[in-house]
């Protein structure tokens, strides 16, 4: 494990020892004072210290037996997150070891950087969890609110740009679910479609070195405008842009929250607790979760 324990690791990939003192301005993205989940090298938390993994891995929790098809779609949901969540796992390590490397070998250094086009593998593979996360959402949506047996809308965008379409769910999910689109997925699928169809988001893919209240720390950079699908209008040079970790990590947990909302509607939740009353005998929710 890369870690000391316990330890906390912060924003930039800054690894606190117990007893450390924390960065300052910056959040906790990842601890080991939690319970690792196997496959994992850490606990990815949110901003109140809540384990992404844990959350993410018990979305779908069926109180009893059932059949693998009925739940196909919930599953395909936590499918994308502990995916998301096992790229950013990744990132996490990539980062930490960066700064390792920098404070054994230039301890004295204020700026500088270095190259590992394997963090964005891992950012790459991210986007695409992350934004294929939306589109489950939707097919889950169509299962318990549309109902034909057949079909759904062709994609989330389809869906959050259509008001018949958003008509057909809970108002206060509908317009979570707008908002959501418009602050994170739109963002998200410009990076899916420019790395589809145009090019890697790699950049000059260096890794930058800098202090952070005297702490060593990595940033990756992210163009912040996508949108352009020109590389030669990418705005991530020497650092700059929006750095990779930081944003992977505000996508996780936002999906993470969305899809818990998805999940406790009505009729979704009724479906987790009796996905298969023709085989087994209904039931209902135990009292306390």
């Amino acid at each position: 494990m890369p870690y000391p324990t316990p330890a906390d690791v912060f924003e930039h990939g800054i690894v606190v020892a117990d007893g450390g003192v924390p960065p300052t301005g910056l959040i906790c993205i990842a601890t080991t004072r939690q319970p690792i989940y196997s496959g994992y090298t850490i606990t990815i938390v949110d901003r109140d210290g809540s384990s992404l993994n844990h959350r993410a891995n018990h979305l779908v929790d069926v109180p009893g037996p059932y059949q693998t098809s009925d739940l196909w779609d919930e599953h395909d949901v936590t499918y994308c997150l502990r995916s998301a969540l096992h790229r950013l796992d990744r990132i996490i390590a990539m980062y930490v070891d960066k700064c390792r490397l920098f404070e054994e070998h230039h301890p004295d250094t204020h700026r500088g950087n270095t190259s590992d086009p394997r963090i964005y593998f891992e950012v790459d593979a991210f986007l695409g969890d992350a934004r294929r996360a939306y589109d489950s959402i939707s097919k889950v949506l169509w299962k318990h609110y549309v109902g034909k047996p057949q079909g759904r809308w062709r994609s989330i965008r389809k869906l959050v740009e259509s008001e018949t379409s958003l008509a057909t769910i809970p108002p206060e999910f509908a317009q979570l679910l707008k908002q959501s689109w418009d602050a994170f997925g739109v963002k998200l699928t410009d990076y899916r479609d420019f790395v589809m169809h145009i090019a890697p988001l790699a950049g000059e893919g260096a890794t930058w070195i800098s202090r952070y209240g005297g702490r060593l720390g990595a940033t990756v950079g992210l163009p912040t405008n996508p949108e352009s699908k020109s590389r030669m209008a990418f705005d991530n040079v020497q650092g700059n842009g929006i750095d990779a970790l930081g944003y992977c990590h505000g996508v996780a947990g936002h999906l993470v929250g969305l899809t818990e909302k998805l999940m406790a509607l009505p009729a979704v939740d009724a479906h987790i607790v009796n996905p298969s009353p023709h085989s087994y005998p209904r039931r209902e929710r135990p009292t306390g979760t």
